[in-house]
């Protein structure tokens, strides 16, 4: 009998362990997923737009497609779990409910991050009970509009979007983007406040001088951050690289500062090789620095959908008649109109800002840095075993 009882604790321990490997491959194939999707629509928008001012975020898109995978069958079904890097709609269901604790969910203790996701379809078509549950499931919503009245549809949902985070959200949707057709329009929102887990030097300016990559010069806000931060001087990419840690467990500010001030596109290429990303940020060493950067205070709206469709062969989610879902709504033909998302990006400083667990580290001598030309910026989830996560990725090009 003794025997028994240890032989059912030791399989037990071990399947435990199995499931813990188990859930870490599965978030670590849709966190490169995620990463590579980031960056190749980062790389395509500057490539396509030189000198134009981005802001995306791509987690927020795949959750909205991957509440469609277990209605989804045929072509459809294999698309989306080829877009999501996962093997089959179980994986679905384990990796989305991780994802938000990990980078969505909001930290009690700071405020921040807010996020908020919801689907919406016509109301004479409304949704299947069984898909409304799952989207629950990923922590978002349904809801229905008269997509006959584009007007006051787009109104309805303006108005939902404006109630999140701190209410200064504006207009996401216009008229002209419902459908009457019917279709599934995604909506969400991600507000987040940056509060560095680092010193902040309230005796540097509180602006810098940009250098634009066409030779112009112009003032912009900015801080300066004096402590002991992750570094990098990369000549793969051609650029210094920066981790600023937040006070948000698990996240973290990570800029690619070009060596040349038209080197934005170079070093956007050279990120979206395999593992080149992951292996920089793994090689960051502390070291004592003084780094002004830009302050950000951004709003910036992103159709999420337009640019996976640039970068990804999704064709059949988003063309009317194509999709094969079954028990998304009671009609047959449910596609999806759009994948529409608005960010907004803010720096506070904190008492706790004065505050540094690294400070210590540095007896006084500091590298100064001045990030006065364009770059690229990211807030990244960090977790051991699985790789960064740009929750949102951006190029700066001063205004």
């Amino acid at each position: 009998m003794f025997r028994v009882i240890g032989t059912c604790v030791i399989l037990s321990l071990v399947t435990g362990k199995e499931l813990s490997s188990v859930q870490l491959d599965i978030d670590n194939r849709l966190a490169l997923a995620t990463q590579s999707i980031s960056l190749d629509v980062l790389y395509k928008h500057v490539r396509d737009n030189p000198g134009k001012k981005f802001v995306t975020s791509i987690p927020p898109l795949l959750s909205g497609l991957g509440e469609l995978v277990p209605f989804a069958k045929g072509s459809t079904y294999t698309q989306l779990l080829d877009l999501l890097n996962l093997k089959d709609v179980n994986e679905v269901y384990r990796a989305f409910p991780s994802a938000y604790d990990r980078f969505l969910k909001e930290n009690k203790r700071t405020d921040t991050p807010q996020y908020f996701g919801k689907v919406y379809a016509d109301d004479d078509e409304p949704f299947c009970k069984k898909f409304t549950a799952v989207v629950e499931s990923f922590s978002e919503e349904t809801g229905t509009v008269d997509f006959d009245d584009a007007k006051e549809a787009a109104n309805d949902i303006n108005y939902e979007i404006k109630r999140q985070g701190s209410r200064g959200f504006n207009k996401l949707i216009s008229s002209s983007e419902i459908d009457s057709k019917g279709g599934l329009i995604f909506v969400s929102t991600y507000e987040i406040i940056l509060k560095y887990a680092l010193k902040l030097d309230i005796t540097q300016p509180n602006y810098l001088l940009f250098n634009s990559e066409n030779g112009k010069k112009f003032k912009i806000p900015a801080f300066t951050l004096k402590d002991s931060i992750k570094y990098a001087q990369v000549e793969e990419i051609d650029a210094q690289v920066f981790e600023f840690e937040l006070q948000e467990e698990g996240l973290s500010v990570v800029v690619f500062y070009p060596n040349k001030k038209d080197g934005i596109e170079y070093v956007l290429e050279k990120l979206r090789k395999p593992k080149v990303f992951n292996q920089i940020l793994e090689n960051l060493e502390e070291k004592c620095l003084q780094v002004t950067l830009p302050t950000p205070n951004e709003r910036v709206k992103a159709d999420l959908s337009k640019s996976l469709r640039e970068v990804r062969n999704v064709s059949d989610i988003y063309t009317p008649g194509r999709p094969q879902f079954n028990g998304v709504q009671k009609k047959c033909c449910t596609y999806v109109t759009s994948n529409l998302h608005e960010n907004s990006i803010s720096n506070r400083s904190v008492p706790g800002q004065l505050m540094s667990k690294n400070a210590e580290k540095c007896s006084g001598f500091y590298k100064k840095v001045k990030l006065n030309s364009p770059a690229a910026y990211f807030v990244v989830s960090r977790s051991e075993n699985i790789s960064p996560t740009p929750v949102i990725s951006s190029v700066f090009y001063g205004k």
